[in-house]
């Protein structure tokens, strides 16, 4: 019959428990795939960005006459500023990502110490 485990060992299997429930879900991999998201979605806005101006200026004189032209003169404005900011937040959440990932590798460092201890496997 096993022993009962003695109150150190209890202590330290709920210091292992802890960092264990914390590292179940990985909010480092999430945050990183939502940084790329927003970088995709920047790099799509910046496009259309530069499409837009590129028909204002290298195709001028082939365009017929448009219903709103202060729309078209802002829309490359808008869509770049736009562009911008999903890339400074895509940018924002990978330095994040990043971040957790090292709080994670920490985490897994202890967990990895703290399950080769003779005691955790009594």
């Amino acid at each position: 019959m096993p022993d009962a485990p003695t109150g150190s060992q209890q202590a330290l299997r709920r210091e292992g428990d802890t960092p264990a429930r914390r590292l179940e879900f990985r909010p480092s991999v999430d945050e990183a795939k939502h940084g790329t998201v927003l970088c995709w979605v920047g790099l799509l806005a910046a496009g259309m960005s530069w499409a837009l101006v590129f028909d204002q200026t290298a195709k001028a004189s082939s365009h017929p006459a448009r219903a709103h032209p202060d729309l078209w003169a802002v829309a490359p404005l808008g869509l770049g500023a736009t562009a911008v900011f999903l890339l400074l937040r895509s940018a924002a959440a990978m330095r994040r990502s990043r971040r957790m990932a090292r709080e994670e590798a920490t985490l897994f460092a202890r967990l990895r110490e703290l399950r080769g201890a003779p005691e955790f496997h009594r």
